[in-house]
C-alpha cells in the first residue's frame, strides 16, 4: 500500500487531535519548536495577566 501524503497528514492529525497539549509538548523537540513559534503570544498573555 502507497501511502500519500494527504492520506498521512490525515491520519497524523486526527491522532493529535486525540492528544492534549501536554502530552504534544512531551514529544522530544516539539517544545522548542512551539515554544520559539509562540514566543511573543506567551510572553503577552503573561503580560496582560499581571
Amino acid at each position: 500500500m502507497k501511502i500519500t501524503t494527504d492520506v498521512f497528514d490525515a491520519k497524523l492529525v486526527e491522532i493529535l487531535d486525540g492528544m492534549t497539549g501536554a502530552q504534544l509538548l512531551s514529544i522530544p523537540g516539539v517544545y522548542e519548536v512551539v515554544a520559539e513559534e509562540l514566543n511573543n503570544e506567551v510572553i503577552e498573555a503573561i503580560e496582560q495577566e499581571e
